[in-house]
């Protein structure tokens, strides 16, 4: 749902004039750069490390 939000408000910000097309790419592009980032860093690296941590009180 949050996406079809966020496309809806970039075509009527670019509709209205308020930004050009190239703005709203770039944007939405560093977004979801940034969001793929932490989730990485947060349930990839983290995980791993909270696993780790469990076997080592486990032992």
């Amino acid at each position: 749902m949050p996406v079809f939000y966020t496309g809806f408000v970039a075509f009527f910000r670019v509709a209205g004039g308020a930004h050009f097309f190239s703005d709203v790419l770039v944007a939405g592009t560093m977004g979801f750069l940034a969001v793929q980032l932490f989730r990485y860093i947060f349930l990839h690296r983290l995980r791993g490390k909270l696993e780790q941590a469990g076997r080592k009180a486990a032992a």
